[in-house]
């Protein structure tokens, strides 16, 4: 039985929230939205992580449109391949990654011609997966890691302004916007992280 707490009672939110998703079954509860732990609420890592790939693929994918913004784009490869999860990267990194890679680099070096440019970052991206070292692919879920993100997403922050002009451009003009978002996605998915660490 949940037990109803009176509003404006002598609760503060945070406890009212650990105790109802103490008293409800952990099975009812989305698995992907959040928990209460050690009272503080912590949101799913591996969810943050889908954030900042879907962000930083969106960035990818307006490289090759009219919506291009003067972002250095190949930054985005590492940020995808440190936030990648750990199913893809090991999928990834298995027999089937390495066949891809081979068959990457064969259609890069005799048949460059017929491979679209639009290729050129997710083929750097699967060569960075398969080829990464294994005690670099241990970092990904360290600090170092999501430091490095944070790094990269306000450069990458303060690239997008500079060319819009000032920040306030990139928040008004709508061709500017949707960038915007997946920008304030990269810096603000890592911080996230960053303070659930500590």
């Amino acid at each position: 039985m949940v037990t109803a707490y009176p509003p404006g009672g002598g609760i503060a939110l945070p406890r009212a929230i650990g105790n109802f998703l103490t008293e409800m079954n952990a099975t009812e509860v989305p698995y992907y939205v959040a928990n209460y732990v050690e009272g503080h609420l912590h949101i799913n890592v591996e969810l943050l992580q889908w954030i900042v790939v879907i962000a930083a693929a969106f960035l990818l994918a307006l490289e090759h449109t009219e919506w291009r913004s003067d972002i250095l784009t190949a930054l985005l490869i590492p940020v995808i391949a440190i936030n990648l999860p750990g199913s893809i990267m090991g999928f990834l990194r298995g027999e089937i990654g390495h066949w891809l890679a081979f068959i990457l680099v064969i259609l890069r070096l005799f048949f460059h011609e017929h491979v679209p440019r639009e290729l050129e970052y997710p083929a750097a991206l699967l060569l960075i997966c398969v080829t990464a070292p294994s005690h670099v692919v241990g970092l990904r879920s360290s600090v170092f890691a999501q430091i490095v993100c944070l790094l990269i997403g306000i450069w990458i922050a303060y690239q997008h302004s500079t060319a819009a002009g000032d920040v306030g451009s990139t928040f008004t003009r709508g061709r500017h916007m949707p960038v915007t978002i997946a920008i304030i996605a990269l810096i603000a998915v890592p911080a996230i992280i960053l303070i659930q660490a500590f």
